[in-house]
């Protein structure tokens, strides 16, 4: 089976479980969950056709998302809509994408943005993924840049942790570059095979 084959049969096997309320699990058979169905819109949508299974799993995220996170006011429930199904929301019902724009950017602690809206501990993870959907979803990417200083003040010789308590890890690493990327707060200088990463040097300033 070639690559093409293979995520065609990820797709359809994608559309086969469903669930009822046009979301998706962890798997087959368990509750809808908003992280979930965001990422099955990602990819069902990723061929650049409007898929009809992703645009039911849309309408599951209009219907559900204010509920969940009026509940548990959690960082992801926010961020993974507008990171991995953000054409979808906004095309869709423009009001519920800006719901959730408006909550992640006033969601925000002192430093930034812990698991929980106004949580007072800030992590690598909720920091990062709430970043990156901002700037997806269109928020004014100057603001998130001019308030890149906690998530950069967490970086030690080019590492990041998730939680403070934890060790300098890959994931953690990746997610905090990804956000500085879409924040545009790094720039890359070729080293032959390999890159550096200039921390804190606005795309342009070179």
């Amino acid at each position: 089976m070639g690559y093409a084959d293979g995520l065609s049969a990820s797709r359809e096997w994608l559309r086969k479980t469903q669930n009822a309320d046009f979301g998706w699990g962890m798997t087959p058979g368990m509750a809808s969950s908003l992280v979930n169905t965001a990422e099955a819109i990602s990819v069902l949508s990723a061929h650049g056709h409007q898929d009809q299974a992703a645009l039911r799993g849309a309408q599951h995220l209009v219907a559900s998302v204010r509920t969940h996170i009026q509940r548990h006011p959690r960082t992801r429930y926010a961020a993974f809509p507008l990171l991995l199904a953000n054409e979808a929301l906004a095309s869709l019902d423009p009001a519920t994408h800006e719901y959730l724009v408006n909550w992640l950017a006033s969601a925000r602690n002192a430093g930034w943005m812990g698991s929980e809206a106004r949580n007072d501990a800030s992590d690598v993870f909720s920091t990062s993924i709430a970043m990156q959907a901002l700037a997806h979803a269109g928020y004014d990417v100057g603001r998130l840049k001019a308030d890149c200083s906690w998530l950069m003040a967490q970086e030690s010789a080019g590492r990041w942790k998730l939680e403070h308590q934890g060790d300098y890890s890959s994931p953690a690493t990746a997610y905090a570059i990804l956000a500085l990327k879409a924040c545009g707060t790094y720039v890359t200088t070729p080293l032959g095979p390999v890159e550096r990463i200039s921390i804190g040097r606005p795309i342009g300033d070179r």
